[in-house]
């Protein structure tokens, strides 16, 4: 029986210590890589790896050692027991030895796996569709993102609330009327001349004589101002040209709205891709084919291609995000605001020779507050339109720039599921470990029109 308990303890001793010998060698397959001309730091971490090993070593020893003084005791109660301990002790100091490397790992790998000061894993890279994309710049260096869709949002809910403005302004300024002064008095001063004739006594008999006699005489002129326009010329043009702005605002926000969803449904068919006019450029090259035909002269950061098919079969589908009108509307407005500022009922005519008969207010009160309204609301959508210029600005030359590879939204989809889905396989592109939450959630919600770009290898 003795024997038998004794057999038990020798093989659960080399049971729990060789697997965790075989992981520590598994975990650190160079033990005395000693050399000359080594850092401090790679010092450190080979004496550390020894350390491991020859602990873990030791334990085995000792277990295997008690089991041997275990089976030689000869059934001395003093010999077995002491056997027994050193056994209990071995195991107990293999756990403490091994149960901190884990414990340490679980906290922080780099805690034991000691690199370099500044240094960083060897990246990763993978094999995206065509056009490779790197996480946002709150990622490591050389990344950068540009969300596109999110300042095109912007820009279309702008134009929303500024359409009602404007067409309300005109509106009211179209108002504008002499009919809204108030009429007033005012003296002026006219020459009244009266003749003044006598008779007079001469040779040939008594002769009428008359003279012409002139003064100045103060007149009150009174006026209802019914007549001239208190406000400029170009006042009616003006307001046609804001209306017409305000439809062909409206007109293009449909278009817009459009485009946006045939971006949307370009991403979501397995079957087509998604294409910048960089892209576009690339794939087909300057050549003669109905492709480069489409693409030749497309717009970065307005124009995209939705591809169907492969190379010279390939159909292209083009979808063009419009912003023409904008600043056409953003002028309209400013300039229907100077005309508002000048009216004056002090510019109306009247039948009488005076002026500043007339006072009051030419046009409607609630047109200076819809003045207001109308001009902060170009000024923000002049804010996001410089934003929306920037970042088309970005995607260009990211886009052109030899050094930086490009992926549109549908594509960092693809690409983060492959990391996901592979851990981080080997790739040719760009780093793609570690997948920090925060890079994962702008892939998951970034729009069709999104760009994510990284320094090329």
């Amino acid at each position: 029986m003795k024997k038998l308990l004794s057999f038990v303890l020798i093989t659960a001793g080399l049971a729990g210590a060789l697997p965790a010998l075989a992981l520590q060698v598994g975990d650190y397959p160079v033990f005395f890589n000693i050399r000359a001309g080594m850092t401090l730091t790679e010092l450190v971490s080979a004496i550390f790896n020894f350390i491991l090993l020859a602990g873990g070593a030791a334990g085995v020893v000792a277990v295997i050692w008690g089991g041997i003084n275990y089976l030689t005791s000869a059934g001395d109660p003093t010999k077995m027991g002491d056997a027994r301990n050193q056994v209990f002790a071995a195991i107990l100091g293999l756990i403490i030895l091994f149960s901190s490397w884990i414990i340490l790992n679980t906290i922080n790998p780099d805690l034991v796996n000691i690199r370099e000061p500044g240094s960083l894993p060897a990246p990763a890279i993978i094999q995206p569709p065509e056009t490779p994309v790197g996480p946002p710049p709150e990622t490591p260096a050389g990344f950068s993102y540009v969300p596109l869709g999110k300042t095109i949002d912007d820009v279309i809910s702008q134009e929303e609330e500024t359409i009602p403005l404007m067409r309300q302004f005109a509106s009211l300024m179209a108002q504008c009327s002499i009919d809204l002064c108030e009429g007033g008095e005012c003296e002026y001063q006219e020459e009244v001349c009266t003749p003044v004739c006598t008779l007079v006594i001469t040779t040939h008999g008594p002769e009428e004589a008359c003279a012409v006699i002139c003064q100045m005489v103060t007149k009150t002129c009174s006026s209802d101002c019914n007549t001239g326009d208190p406000c400029s010329s170009n006042r009616a043009q003006s307001v046609a040209q804001t209306e017409e702005a305000a439809d062909k605002m409206e007109e293009e926000l449909t278009k817009l709205r459009q485009a946006k969803n045939e971006l949307t449904a370009c991403v979501a068919e397995e079957e087509t891709l998604l294409l910048s006019c960089q892209e576009g450029l690339d794939f087909f090259g300057p050549g003669p084919s109905k492709q480069w035909d489409i693409v030749n002269n497309c717009r970065q950061g307005y124009d995209f291609y939705c591809a169907y098919g492969q190379d010279e079969d390939a159909e292209l589908d083009e979808i063009t995000l419009p912003f023409d009108t904008i600043e056409e509307s953003m002028t309209a407005v400013r300039e229907l605001n100077n005309i508002l500022a000048n009216c004056n009922c002090a510019a109306c005519q009247f039948c009488c020779q005076c002026c500043a008969a007339c006072s009051g207010t030419p046009c409607p009160g609630a047109a200076y507050s819809a003045a207001a309204n109308a001009m902060d609301a170009v000024g923000v959508l002049e804010t996001r339109l410089n934003s929306l210029k920037e970042a088309i600005d970005e995607v260009s030359l990211f886009s052109a720039a030899d050094e930086f590879t490009t992926l549109t939204c549908s594509e960092a989809h693809s690409w983060l599921r492959l990391v996901k889905g592979s851990g981080c396989p080997g790739v040719n592109v760009f780093a793609c470990c570690p997948i920090d939450s925060e890079t994962e959630d702008l892939i998951n919600y970034c729009q069709p029109s999104d760009f994510f770009f990284c320094t090329a290898p």
